[in-house]
């Protein structure tokens, strides 16, 4: 038989043809599955649905920090307005509105630092009306203010540090729910909606409308419209305050100077040991604990929050809540790095002891149970129908954003892991460190100046007292 060859490639083109025909068919097919939003609702997970108006996306510029300072942020951020809906079992639970200022729909935008320059953003969802995203049935968690936060890759982080925080008696703590997220009909991934640190005096946090403040120690004050200096952060540009409320441009020069002096007053109050006059050591002891049983690695940006309810002269600084759970469970066999913060009076060699002391007591009153709680906690967890909804939903975010799988189980198993480790380590470590106290005085950035406990700067310490030289404790006795 003879073989014609041109009969022969006519039939290998067609072929071909064909087969990338399929082959193109196979992969539209995929996609249409992947992205489907009847499949994505119906992993479980409640489905945030966003619309802007015409369909404009937010965007933002990059930006980072000025010589001597660290990080990088956003600016220039849009605000873009529209709708946003939430479904549930085909059902809708939540809905805005159509955008009209002051009275419904949204605005989106982008948010976050270092966060923000991720493929998959994070936003904030700032509500015409307030209503309550996580529908609790109760007016009094209704709000304008709303995070989505990456959660990338998935860790099951922010909903295990805000249970330890709860556990560890904060005072208030952020709530959330993991959710899936369609912006324009372009499916987002899977993201955890939750509540912001603002003032609400129904459910958040209860400051005073016209004389309570929420300052924050901020790595990324470089950013921000306005921010104060006092004894502990003049001489080093690594962080400032900032103030989350009131807005800095609601807030007066007066009440700027006077929220300023009482911070400087707090700070002095660490250096001699007259804190307890200044601080709810208990809500600041609870706070750096929470943060010691999670191993909290970031020290400078995880949202050292300080806030003043009122400006009577005896109301002190609380600590909290906890925000940003990104770098927990990464310091085994050590501390969390904030435990080390020059903001705790044990940095200084707490001249005092009540801060100290009450680390421990506290400690005490919980290493029985807390841990073991967490792990229960944990097991029930991992076995319910929201980890299998997340379980669905992790595989079309995998898919969304290129990576890889990882399961609600597998998250579980490390954090239990965690826990029961770190029940050993703790107990170990406090029992050695309470038996052998000594001042840790730690250098205060000076620029080899000397200055007294007021803050002034001496030539030369010569009457009593107690100087901070060249970043250094100088006891000066009679």
């Amino acid at each position: 038989m003879q073989l014609n060859t041109h009969s022969l490639h006519h039939t290998c083109r067609r072929f071909l043809t064909l087969t990338a025909a399929v082959v193109l068919s196979v992969f539209q097919t995929v996609a249409q599955q992947r992205f489907n939003m009847r499949a994505i609702a119906d992993t479980g997970l409640p489905l945030i649905v966003v619309e802007t108006i015409g369909g404009e996306e937010p965007s933002c510029d990059y930006v980072y920090a000025p010589p001597g300072s660290m990080g990088a942020s956003i600016t220039n951020v849009t605000k873009v307005p529209g709708r946003v809906q939430m479904i549930v079992d085909g059902a809708v639970v939540f809905d805005s509105g159509d955008y009209v200022k002051d009275e419904s729909g949204m605005t989106i935008r982008m948010r976050g630092n270092w966060s923000a320059f991720m493929d998959k953003h994070p936003f904030k969802i700032k509500l015409e009306k307030k209503g309550d995203m996580l529908r609790r049935g109760d007016q009094r968690f209704a709000d304008k203010n709303w995070v989505l936060l990456c959660d990338y890759p998935f860790s099951l982080c922010p909903m295990v540090g805000n249970k330890l925080a709860e556990l560890c008696r904060a005072e208030w703590q952020p709530q959330g729910q993991y959710v899936n997220l369609v912006i324009n009909d372009d499916y987002r991934g899977m993201y955890y909606l939750v509540e912001t640190v603002r003032r609400n005096k129904d459910c958040r946090m209860d400051v005073d409308k016209n004389t309570g403040y929420i300052t924050e120690l901020d790595p990324y004050w470089w950013n921000e419209p306005l921010h104060f200096t006092t004894l502990l952060t003049t001489d080093s540009p690594s962080v400032r305050y900032t103030l989350k409320y009131p807005d800095p441009e609601d807030i007066t020069e007066a009440q700027l100077n006077w929220i300023r002096e009482k911070t400087d007053h707090m700070e002095h109050s660490l250096l001699d040991g007259t804190y307890p006059g200044t601080i709810d050591v208990e809500s600041w002891v609870r706070w750096i604990l929470a943060h010691d049983i999670l191993g909290t690695k970031d020290a400078e940006g995880s949202n050292l929050y300080l806030t003043l309810y009122d400006n009577a002269e005896n109301t002190k600084f609380k600590l909290g809540p906890l925000w940003d759970f990104d770098t927990i469970f990464m310091t085994p066999g050590e501390w969390s790095r904030l435990h080390g913060k020059m903001l705790f009076p044990w940095y200084w060699g707490d001249a005092n002891g009540l801060f100290t002391h009450t680390y421990y007591a506290v400690f005490d009153q919980v290493k029985d149970w807390i841990f073991d709680e967490m792990i229960s906690w944990l097991k029930a967890y991992g076995v319910s129908s929201e980890a299998r909804a997340i379980d669905r939903s992790i595989l079309y975010d995998g898919m969304r954003w290129d990576d890889g799988y990882i399961s609600v189980g597998q998250r579980v198993n490390e954090a239990i892991q965690w826990f029961q480790n770190r029940k050993q380590w703790m107990t170990e470590q406090c029992e050695l460190e309470r038996n052998a106290i000594r001042p840790i005085v730690h250098p205060l950035p000076s620029s080899g100046k000397t200055y007294d406990l007021n803050g002034r700067q001496v030539a030369r310490p010569h009457t009593k007292g107690i100087y901070l030289q060249q970043g250094r404790k100088v006891v000066v006795k009679p």
